[in-house]
């Protein structure tokens, strides 16, 4: 599974690509069935003031790609809210598909 950590208008530190590395590492073992890639984008919305956005995208096998937002002024909260979001998707496509088959 592929993970990208990418920024805008910002510089993505090591620490913060490990944050989100080491984060997702529950996604991706608790679904790895499901996701093919994750895309986190980290932005900075203004260049004089602290806000900044998080967008994780979840690449999902045989299904269109999820997405979840955040907005706010901590990078590593930010990152912790999107993934707690996608790992919601995640569990609600699981259990659609889990009563689909029965």
């Amino acid at each position: 599974m592929r993970i990208n950590v990418v920024g805008r208008h910002m510089d993505i530190t090591p620490a913060i690509e490990g944050h989100a590395e080491k984060k997702s590492a529950k996604l991706t073992k608790k679904y790895d069935d499901f996701v093919q890639q994750l895309d986190f984008t980290v932005s900075q919305e203004a260049a004089d003031k602290q806000v900044f956005r998080a967008e994780l995208l979840v690449a999902v096998r045989s299904h269109p790609e999820m997405v979840a937002k955040s907005d706010g002024q901590d990078v590593y909260g930010l990152i912790d809210e999107v993934i707690a979001k996608a790992e919601r998707q995640l569990q609600d496509l699981k259990e659609k598909l889990k009563d689909d088959n029965r």
